[in-house]
This record gives structure tokens, C-alpha cells and sequence, in this order.
């Protein structure tokens, strides 16, 4: 992308990926950071996967599928299937 006689003028999203990984790299090993610590280097918080609150105070109460909600599921997917065979039909038919 760099000869000229063949550079049509536009830079793209991977050349322009490509500049800054370039740029980007040179960087990294200039920061004289420590790397974070986990549970087994030295962290001593307490995780807790809840963020404080009980899971029951969030988590929704689903009840059981009737068997008439079944049968009409059953329905519809049939009718949309059916749908969909008539239009596929109707559009391949000459």
C-alpha cells in the first residue's frame, strides 16, 4: 500500500489498524507498572459474584408451561413453517 503508483488515495480501516498496532506496540514496554495482582499474588479483596444483594431479589419467578400454551406454541410454529413453505413456493414458481 505504500508504492505510489498503486495507492489510490483512500487508507482503510486496516491500514489504519495496522498504524496504530505499530505505534501501539512501541509503547508497551515503556510503562514501568507492576502487572495487577490476583487472589494467588497478593490481592486481598473478597469477591462476591451476588454484588451484594441476594439472587432472589432480582431473579425473576418463571411458573410452569401449561399444556395449553404448549399446544398453541405448537400452533404457531406450524403456521409460520407453513408460511414459510407457501412463500418459497410462491416465489420459485414460474
Amino acid at each position: 500500500w505504500t508504492a505510489k503508483a498503486n495507492f489510490d488515495g483512500l487508507a482503510g480501516v486496516g491500514e489504519q489498524m495496522s498504524a496504530l498496532s505499530a505505534l501501539q506496540y512501541t509503547l508497551v514496554k515503556k510503562q514501568a507498572t507492576k502487572v495487577p495482582v490476583t487472589a494467588d499474588t497478593g490481592g486481598t479483596s473478597i469477591g462476591n459474584p451476588d454484588a451484594g444483594r441476594p439472587m432472589e431479589s432480582y431473579m425473576p419467578v418463571t411458573t410452569e408451561i401449561t399444556i395449553g400454551e404448549k399446544v398453541a406454541a405448537g400452533f404457531v410454529t406450524t403456521a409460520i413453517a407453513f408460511s414459510v413453505l407457501g412463500a418459497s413456493f410462491f416465489v420459485m414458481k414460474e
